[in-house]
This record gives C-alpha cells, structure tokens and sequence, in this order.
C-alpha cells in the first residue's frame, strides 16, 4: 500500500504493525487449527486402520464359517450317497436273495406236488391191493368154509407188502 500523503510514516508503520499482528494472530490460529486437524486426521487414520484390521479378521472368519458349513455340506452329501449306495447293494442282494428263495420254493413246490401225486398213487395201489386182499380173504373164507367141511388146508395168499 502505498504510503498516503500527508500522513506521517508512524502512522503508517503502526498500521502495517497493526495488519502484521493480525495476520500472525491468524497464521496462529491457523497452525493450531492445522494441529488439530492434523491429530484429528491422525486418529481417524488409526480408527481407520483398526477398522480395516477388524473388517479383515470379521472376513476371514466368516470365510471360516462357509468353509467349514461348506465341508460339513460336502460330508453331509458324500455320507448320503454312501449310505444310498449300501442300501442299493443291499436291497441288490435282498432281491437275489429273495429270487434264489423263489426259486427254490418252486423246486419245493414242485417236489411237494410230485410227492404227493406219488402219495396219492401208492394210496390208490394201497386201496386196491386192500380191496384185492378183501375180496381174496372173503374169497377164501367161503372157501376155506367149504374146504374145512372137507380138508383143511393152509392158506397161500403172501401178506401184501407196501413198499414205503
């Protein structure tokens, strides 16, 4: 500023002095309000960092947790189709089992059938040589009737024999 005419230079010596204060009250002012600023920035950078560190840990212990649900899905699964597996070996074996089991109680069957078809044969022969042995006892008994007013004699007929 230049120096106004008429004014004495004190004056303006104490007006540049005046204007020097003020602006050294202010770079003041500023440089407290730049510490500041600077330990605020300060501590939102150690706040960040705790944070940062937190939502880290807080990641990688989620990861944990989907990876060990993740594994115990895996297991969960895998004991699932094992246990698929050994029920179709065993209803696989079940089912040959349950046809050997047919199989054999159709031969049964069918054993059963011929060994009744043979029974009621040896039945049939058994009541025809009874029926034969009737008639051949009452056949002798008339005779042997007739036979002991005359000569006795013995009778020939063999005891019928069954075979077993």
């Amino acid at each position: 500023m230049p120096a106004r005419r008429g004014w004495p230079i004190w004056m303006l010596l104490e007006q540049r002095l005046a204007q020097l204060e003020v602006v050294q009250r202010q770079r003041e002012e500023l440089a407290v309000e730049r510490a500041q600023a600077q330990q605020q920035a300060q501590a939102l950078q150690i706040q960040l960092q705790a944070l940062t560190v937190k939502a880290q840990e807080e990641r990688e212990a989620a990861d944990i947790y989907q990876r060990a649900v993740e594994d115990r899905a895996h297991r969960e699964v895998d004991r699932a189709r094992e246990e698929t597996k050994a029920g179709a070996r065993l209803l696989k074996a079940m089912t040959q089992q349950l046809e050997q089991l047919q199989l054999r109680l159709e031969v049964k069957q069918d054993e059963l059938s011929q060994a009744q078809q043979g029974a009621a044969a040896q039945q049939a022969r058994a009541d025809t040589l009874d029926a034969q042995l009737r008639l051949r006892g009452k056949a002798t008994a008339t005779k042997s009737s007739t036979r002991k007013k005359s000569v006795p004699q013995r009778s020939t007929v063999a005891p019928a024999v069954y075979p077993a």
